[in-house]
């Protein structure tokens, strides 16, 4: 419904009961979403959010 611009991944490093480096596994291993939408969720919506402007 919100499309895969508005997404961001997080991860919640370095809390003591996180699951790092694990906590990324069930995002890259989905066969249900494109490599590109991957990307975007993982890291490129977030690059650009924060970009300075």
């Amino acid at each position: 419904m919100l499309g895969d611009d508005l997404i961001m991944f997080a991860g919640d490093y370095p809390h003591w009961d996180g699951e790092w480096p694990e906590s990324t596994t069930h995002l890259r291993t989905r066969l249900d979403i494109s490599e590109e939408t991957r990307a975007k969720i993982g890291g490129l919506n977030a690059r650009r959010f924060y970009a300075p402007t």
